[in-house]
């Protein structure tokens, strides 16, 4: 029975060395497989959300692989403060059989996306707006009949796809999309972003049925998602250009995120990026500054579509001094600490949260909040400023380490949470990429949740979902300020703080042209109002007023200066309306809205959350009985992100876990091992 015994033990022994073997080994694999991947046009998605840039995916049945990209067209025309872009890619389908492919790209968030046109061959396919269900039921009815078709939806609000139906083996697609934007003016100068890739979003287990039903698209959301995994680094030629029509002479035009070439023609400038060949692995931003002698506080334009007026309305407030006694404050800094921070994002914010430390004032208070799967907070309660307090958040910053998922509302929970202080007012400061799938819920508790204090979002990283980082803040009462490179932190993060410390613009009331009058939102220094009106008339002054501190603050342009032609601007009062509705679904989930919104964008002729493009091919070309297969192409993670070099996947994932269970596992082996060798040998 001993004998029995001990050879149980011994056999139990070896299996847990087995198996830690085998769990060792597999990860080995596993890594070596995935960093072995930068070599080849191959990788495999479960759902379109995991897409990380502009690629086109071949489906077969429930997998999305990518098909071989071409080359990037991207023409920007910026006119004062409208960008009008088209995007052009074509894409190859290098299999041997047909197939369905998904188009997945990313756009800003404030984009008003009003054409799209699919190019198969000599065949050009314009896309019609429809309601998404009757979109998506013309789409799939052509699929059926061997038609070639394809459908533009918007997925997420800075996330759209395009489904294209019968790619004929070796066929050249080519996708063009045309969207308007606006183009903020902050801290005195010009600020355009064109998104090249996204971080992944990180899906919480928290996620609730609202943000399922109001972020995520019909013909997605049904597919199992898998780990977020790194894509190949093979880099992708793209033809950019920036024609600017400043109209003025500029003091500065460059980006923190590229090389670029400028030919200037008076006051027109030409922008290509300096390099065809790069990596879509960043966000692109453009800067420029007019003379100061020519700066407007307030710029007005219109436009006229079918016998309607539409005015676009940009306020900078003046530069003003900083009070010599600035008012005492509460600072709560949240600093996000998950997986997909790791490599050079989780340097920039704790550069950027070790530079804000050192802007407070001596009777400030502070604190910090760390989160990944976990949050922990510095202090109990925040404390003032001294040599005492700065030395713990010194240790506690250099302690932190990018690793685990991204859950940001425990986070925000235990910041409201914290108990108020003897201080004039009371603000957090939250540095992030912002990569989670759960914005809605979110969004939502910050609305309820977060007065009296105000909320202010700093993005960090080469793509941070600043569609989240820019309504997080604006739900907050607060702004939000983008740090695309280790160079901007002191940059930027200085106008933050000249933001907070500063007066604000406030008990902003607008008198428009027509009469009507309508009262806006707060206005931070060196923070641009852009609002847009629909008209009835032009027939009076526009008139701004505010409360600029305690003094009062007046703008006037008179109604000579009101004829400011400027295309566009229909569309993106049409975009801002939706933005507005969206945001207040999200504060009351009104079951009308959705309409609502609907009847705004098939009127003005938007992709929106309830409605898509869709555009069929009259003849059908796939035969019968051929069946859909599918081709591949390699990808890009965000720059700087750690992972791009490794083999484990982008966010938080049980590996940690699997890896101490077979440790533990070898440990129980050996222990068993040395029972059992002990016990023959006090028999013996």
């Amino acid at each position: 029975m001993k004998d029995d015994f001990a050879a149980l033990n011994q056999y139990l022994g070896w299996l847990a060395i087995g198996l830690w073997l085998f769990c060792f080994l597999s990860l080995l694999g596993f890594s070596a497989a995935k960093a072995s991947t930068t070599n080849h046009y191959h990788e495999i998605y479960q759902s379109p959300e995991e897409v990380t840039s502009g690629s086109l995916l071949l489906k077969n049945k429930t997998t999305y692989i990518n098909a071989l990209r071409l080359d990037n067209h991207v023409n920007i025309d910026v006119n004062g403060i409208i960008a009008a872009v088209t995007v052009t890619q074509r894409f190859k389908n290098s299999g041997s059989e047909w197939a369905e492919g998904v188009y997945a790209f990313p756009l800003p968030e404030n984009a008003a996306v009003y054409a799209m046109e699919m190019t198969i061959g000599n065949r050009t396919i314009k896309g019609l707006i429809k309601r998404k269900e009757e979109a998506k039921h013309i789409y799939t009815t052509a699929k059926a009949a061997g038609q070639q078709a394809s459908l533009l939806s918007q997925d997420r609000p800075n996330l759209f796809t395009t489904q294209v139906a019968n790619i004929a083996p070796e066929e050249t697609i080519e996708v063009k999309i045309s969207y308007m934007q606006s183009v903020p003016y902050i801290s005195n100068q010009y600020q355009l972003r064109f998104p090249m890739t996204i971080t992944p979003r990180y899906k919480s287990a928290q996620t609730t049925k609202t943000d399922t039903n109001f972020l995520s698209s019909p013909q997605t959301s049904s597919l199992p998602p898998l780990p977020q995994r790194p894509a190949p680094q093979t880099p992708l030629k793209v033809d950019l250009t920036i024609n600017i029509n400043a109209g003025l002479p500029l003091v500065s035009l460059n980006s923190s995120t590229h090389k670029l070439k400028i030919n200037k023609n008076d006051h027109q400038y030409i922008v290509q990026l300096k390099n065809d060949a790069v990596i879509f692995d960043r966000d692109l931003e453009l800067t420029w500054q007019p003379q100061t002698a020519f700066q407007p506080q307030a710029t007005f334009f219109t436009e006229e579509v079918h016998n309607e007026t539409y005015g676009l309305l940009m306020v900078a407030p003046p530069k003003m001094k900083k009070n010599k006694t600035p008012l005492s404050k509460e600072q709560i800094f949240i600093i996000d600490t998950s997986g997909s921070m790791a490599g050079s994002s989780i340097v920039q914010a704790k550069t950027a949260l070790q530079f804000a430390l050192r802007q407070l004032n001596p009777n400030d208070r502070f604190n910090i909040i760390a989160f990944d799967s976990t949050t922990r907070t510095l202090f109990e309660r925040s404390q003032r400023v001294s040599m005492l307090s700065m030395a713990d958040a010194i240790k506690f910053i250099d302690d932190l380490a990018a690793n685990g998922g991204t859950e940001i509302l425990p986070a925000l929970q235990a910041a409201v949470t914290l108990p108020l202080t003897d201080v004039e007012l009371s603000q957090i400061i939250f540095i992030t990429d912002g990569s989670v799938g759960n914005e809605v819920e979110i969004l939502q508790f910050i609305h309820q949740n977060l007065a009296p204090r105000r909320l202010f979002t700093i993005g960090i990283g080469s793509a941070p979902n600043s569609y989240f980082m820019r309504k997080s803040a604006e739900f907050g009462r607060g702004t939000f300020t983008y740090v695309p490179h280790m160079n901007t932190v002191e940059q930027r993060i200085t106008h933050l703080f000249n933001q907070i410390q500063n007066p604000i613009a406030s008990g902003i009331t607008v008198t428009w042209p027509d009469g009507q009058q309508q009262t806006i939102s707060d206005l931070y220094q060196g923070q641009p109002l852009i609002i847009t009106k629909k008209l009835e008339s032009l027939k009076s002054s526009l008139v701004i007023k505010a409360k600029m501190g305690r003094q009062p603050w007046e703008q006037v342009i008179p109604q000579t200066q009101l004829h400011q032609p400027a295309n566009g601007i229909g569309k993106l009062w049409a975009r801002q309306q939706i933005e507005m509705l969206q945001d207040e679904y999200i504060q009351t989930n009104n079951s009308e809205l959705p309409e609502q919104i609907t009847q705004i964008a098939l009127t003005h002729q938007l992709a929106s959350r309830y409605t898509s493009f869709v555009a069929v091919a009259e003849q059908i070309v796939k035969p019968a009985h051929q069946q859909t297969q599918s081709t591949n192409i390699s990808n890009a993670l965000p720059h700087g992100n750690a992972y791009q070099t490794t083999g484990f996947p982008q966010t938080a994932t049980t590996a940690p876990w699997h890896l101490l269970m077979a440790f533990i596992s070898a440990l129980l082996g050996l222990l068993c091992l040395c029972w059992s060798t002990m016990r023959k040998h006090h028999e013996i």
